[in-house]
């Protein structure tokens, strides 16, 4: 069980002091155990590498001060990177007949169910935070790009 002293720094965070009414404390312990700081600080950090790879030019993703700035740019890299999957998954299902482009497409369908769950479960971390949302779209890019090299590998004699 989580308890603050009266003078925690935290009680500061939001630019008052909670009332001490029994009952109506918050609960800033949740805060502190359900995002701990090296987490926090991992995501951001990834959060960063990815806008920096997703903008038209790096500079305007380097420069992303906000999280909206830094959503912008993960939305923009995960488009050209659900693109290029889109474009070599119908080349793929171009050239397959029968039951092999059966399979494809259920794989597929499968594959995006698996991508949006992962990706929620990866902004979890996040949940209910500003982070959330840039976290599941990196990783939706991430799964992506993957899912393109798997179906780039997929051999061209079948």
């Amino acid at each position: 069980m989580c308890r603050l002293k009266t003078e925690s720094p935290l009680l500061y965070f939001s630019g008052r002091r909670p009332r001490s009414e029994p009952g109506n404390e918050p609960n800033f312990c949740m805060m502190t155990q359900s995002f701990p700081r090296a987490h926090l600080l991992a995501a951001a950090c990834f959060s960063l590498i990815f806008a920096q790879a997703a903008c038209g030019t790096q500079s305007e993703c380097s420069e992303a001060a906000t999280t909206a700035q830094m959503r912008a740019c993960a939305a923009q890299d995960y488009q050209a990177a659900d693109a290029e999957l889109n474009r070599i998954y119908n080349d793929l299902r171009a050239r397959l007949s029968g039951t092999q482009r059966e399979r494809l497409v259920a794989a597929q369908r499968a594959w995006i169910v698996f991508r949006d769950r992962q990706a929620a479960f990866a902004a979890g971390v996040a949940e209910g935070g500003t982070l959330a949302p840039l976290l599941d779209v990196s990783e939706r890019a991430t799964l992506t790009r993957k899912r393109t090299e798997q179906l780039r590998r997929y051999p061209h004699n079948q």
